[in-house]
């Protein structure tokens, strides 16, 4: 999950219950990575935002991709 810090309460506090199963990023590019480095075959991502979210969608496909050609 992405917290840009204006969010006006406090994620990290609401998703402590899930334990090591949410992460919290304060930095997309940080986020970004995890993603990348994480998402296996047939997993399921889902993206929730009100906005552009820097463009994560179309850099995660593209970071998958090359991740996919290299391996």
């Amino acid at each position: 999950m992405l917290d840009p810090g204006d969010l006006g309460w406090d994620l990290q506090a609401a998703m402590c219950s899930l334990g090591e199963k949410a992460k919290v990023y304060s930095d997309i590019e940080k986020l970004l990575s995890f993603l990348i480095q994480v998402v296996r075959e047939n997993d399921h991502i889902l993206i929730m935002s009100n906005g552009g979210f820097g463009g994560l969608i179309e850099r995660l496909l593209e970071g998958l991709e090359s991740r996919a050609r290299t391996t």
